[in-house]
């Protein structure tokens, strides 16, 4: 039983990186969620320097790394046992968690205030993450803490140029949440900040209401 469990976690993370690219496209087709689409870019961004320091830096990366076995995969398998590249992203999955968790934590180092669900979640999802490519021998330790402070250093630049795009499309998302309810009866006002809903029910409007007296009362 423990195998079987060991087994199904090695294959969640290994997968993991797909999941993400995923949850972020459907969030953005499906709900229409700008703040997906800004991670999107991010993770877009964050795979081609990935891909330009695995260019010019020579990487060796082991087989154990490969997401997808590869049809005739013993050709393309060097004297060490390597991969050459099939199969393999342009970023390790810890310096992809090390940048997902980066940009999330910066957002909330921002905000002053530590979310419990998405936080908890980022730090057991990057435990996990590593303890899986250790096990299966992909990554070595020393190999995870400088794969996360990479993706760590790149997830707090990103938010550092692109939290003014992140922080209004939060805020579009927490707008429509108030004001789209379906009333026809009162108008929202946004102050820096913060959301004022100003309500005008049936019981405000006056009997014999002048042109002036309807102002505001409907958008």
């Amino acid at each position: 039983m423990i195998s079987v469990i060991k087994s199904l976690l090695h294959t969640f993370v290994r997968f993991l990186p797909l999941s993400i690219y995923s949850f972020t496209y459907l969030s953005i087709a499906l709900y229409k969620d700008l703040r997906s689409a800004v991670l999107l870019l991010g993770l877009v961004l964050n795979d081609i320097i990935g891909m330009l320091y695995n260019k010019y830096s020579k990487q060796r990366i082991p087989a154990t790394c490969a997401i997808f076995k590869m049809p005739k995969a013993v050709e393309n398998v060097n004297n060490q046992g390597q991969y050459k590249q099939l199969g393999i992203l342009p970023n390790p999955h810890s310096e992809i968690m090390g940048f997902m968790s980066a940009f999330f934590f910066s957002d909330m180092f921002q905000k002053g205030k530590f979310d419990n669900i998405p936080g908890w979640f980022l730090i057991i999802l990057t435990s996990l993450t590593c303890w899986s490519r250790m096990a299966i021998k992909c990554e070595g330790f020393n190999d995870i803490l400088f794969n996360i402070m990479r993706g760590a250093i790149i997830g707090i630049l990103f938010y550092y140029f692109l939290s003014k795009y992140y922080k209004n499309a939060e805020k579009g998302v927490v707008e429509r949440e108030t004001c789209d309810m379906g009333y026809k009866n009162y108008k929202c006002d946004t102050i820096q900040d913060g959301v004022v809903i100003v309500k005008k029910t049936g019981e405000d409007r006056p009997e014999n209401p002048s042109k002036d007296d309807l102002d505001g009362y409907y958008d």
